[in-house]
């Protein structure tokens, strides 16, 4: 099995993963979701990768790329009129948006 479907596997099998990520700020590895997040944003750089990844980057210390992954959020809202079902994310980016200045 490839690097790829070691991650989709083991993130379909951790219970409520992303929910625990975003909506929580938990994670029981916080490199999983750094590598998985790494990976769909190279698949879809959607609004719900760059978030996860700034989560995971500032709890593994990396402030600044965790800054840069939230700027790439804002201008993704900034540039889609309708989110859709990602709407939900937005008090999680200002939400972040506030953790990481208190960092």
């Amino acid at each position: 099995m490839n690097k790829e479907q070691d991650l989709l596997e083991r993130a379909t099998n951790e219970k409520d993963l992303i929910r625990s990520v975003l909506f929580e700020d938990y994670a029981p590895d916080w490199i999983f979701v750094r590598e998985l997040s790494e990976y769909l944003v190279g698949i879809d750089p959607s609004l719900t990768g760059h978030l996860l990844l700034a989560r995971a980057l500032r709890h593994l210390g990396d402030r600044e790329n965790a800054v840069r992954q939230l700027e790439l959020c804002r201008v993704l809202i900034a540039n889609q009129p309708t989110l859709g079902a990602e709407v939900v994310l937005l008090p999680v980016v200002e939400t972040e948006t506030l953790l990481l200045r208190e960092s």
